[in-house]
C-alpha cells in the first residue's frame, strides 16, 4: 500500500506536463532576461526550433486557460484511472486524479500564491515544495532560465526517431537530459538523472503522441518510466479558453474553531464553458 501511495504521489507531480505547451511566449521572454546560462548557439537554435514547432505564436499567446481530460494506466499494478487538469493565468493549476478502490480521488492545486493537496477521507494539506516548474510543465522544464549550464551532448535514438540531446544542470539539483526530434523540433523525451541510493524521482518521460489543437501542438500521449513502475497518460480532450472560476484553485475548507481542519468535499465537476 505504501509503495502504491508513492506511485500516486509521483503521478500528481508529473502527469500534467502537456498543459504547459500553451505558456505565454510573452512570459517566457520576461524570464529569459534573467538567464544566467551562457547558451551555445547550437543549443539556442534547438530551443528556438522547439518553440516554433509548438505552433502559431499568436494562438499560444491567446490562451489564458486550459482544460485537459485523460486516462491513466499503471501496468505493473493493473491500475487504471482518470485525470483532469485545469490551468489558468496567472500560475493557477488544479490536477484531479481519480483511481479505483481505496486510492479514490486526489487533488493538488496552486492558486498563484501557494499550493495545497487532498487525499481521500483526509483534511487538505499544504504543498510547500516549489511548484512553479510543475505549472509551467514542458516549457518550464526546458526554460533556459532554470539552468546554470546547458550543453549539447550529441544525438540519440528515441523510439525510431533521431534526437538532439541537451544536458541542463541547476545548482543542487540532479542533471536533466532533454531530447529534441531532429526532424520536427519537438521534445520527445526528458530524463532526470540521479545516481546513488537516493534515486527517488529519477526517471524518463517520453512524449509519444501529439495533436494540433487550435493551431497549437500538444503532447497527448505521455509515458513516464521509473525504477519500479510506468505511468501512461493519454489525453483525449483538450480545450482552451474555457471559463474556470478562480475559487476552484483555492483551498476548499479552512480550519474549524477547534483548530481541526475540515475535510474537502469530493470534486464531481469542475469548471464550465461560457
Amino acid at each position: 500500500m505504501k509503495k502504491l501511495t508513492t506511485v500516486l504521489f509521483v503521478i500528481m507531480l508529473s502527469n500534467c506536463l502537456a498543459a504547459a505547451q500553451t505558456k505565454s511566449r510573452r512570459e517566457q521572454k520576461v524570464r529569459q532576461k534573467t538567464a544566467v546560462a551562457a547558451v551555445d548557439p547550437e543549443v539556442d537554435r534547438i530551443f528556438q526550433r522547439f518553440a516554433e514547432a509548438q505552433g502559431d505564436p499568436r494562438a499560444i499567446r491567446s490562451v489564458h486557460s486550459t482544460v485537459m481530460r485523460g486516462v491513466i494506466e499503471i501496468p505493473q499494478y493493473a491500475l487504471n484511472g482518470s485525470v483532469e487538469v485545469y490551468a489558468k493565468d496567472p500560475n493557477k493549476k488544479l490536477t484531479v486524479l481519480n483511481m479505483p478502490g481505496p486510492f479514490g480521488q486526489r487533488l493538488e492545486a496552486r492558486n498563484g500564491k501557494g499550493g495545497w493537496g487532498q487525499k481521500p477521507s483526509a483534511a487538505a494539506y499544504d504543498v510547500t515544495r516549489n511548484t512553479e516548474q510543475d505549472i509551467e510543465g514542458v516549457n518550464g522544464l526546458i526554460a533556459k532560465t532554470h539552468y546554470s549550464k546547458l550543453s549539447l551532448k550529441g544525438k540519440a535514438i528515441v523510439g525510431v526517431r533521431e534526437a538532439y540531446v541537451i544536458e541542463g544542470t541547476q545548482p543542487g539539483a540532479p542533471p536533466e537530459l532533454l531530447y529534441f526530434d531532429t526532424q520536427n523540433g519537438l521534445m520527445v523525451r526528458h530524463d532526470v538523472v540521479k545516481k546513488g541510493k537516493d534515486d527517488d524521482g529519477a526517471g524518463s518521460t517520453f512524449f509519444e503522441g501529439f495533436a494540433k489543437v487550435n493551431g497549437i501542438v500538444m503532447p497527448t500521449v505521455i509515458r513516464e518510466v521509473y525504477k519500479e513502475f510506468t505511468v501512461i497518460t493519454r489525453f483525449y480532450e483538450v480545450k482552451f479558453n474555457v471559463h474556470i472560476e478562480d475559487s476552484l484553485f483555492e483551498r476548499p475548507k479552512g480550519p474549524n474553531p477547534d483548530g481541526k481542519e475540515e475535510k474537502v468535499e469530493k470534486v464531481e465537476k469542475i469548471g464550465s464553458e461560457p
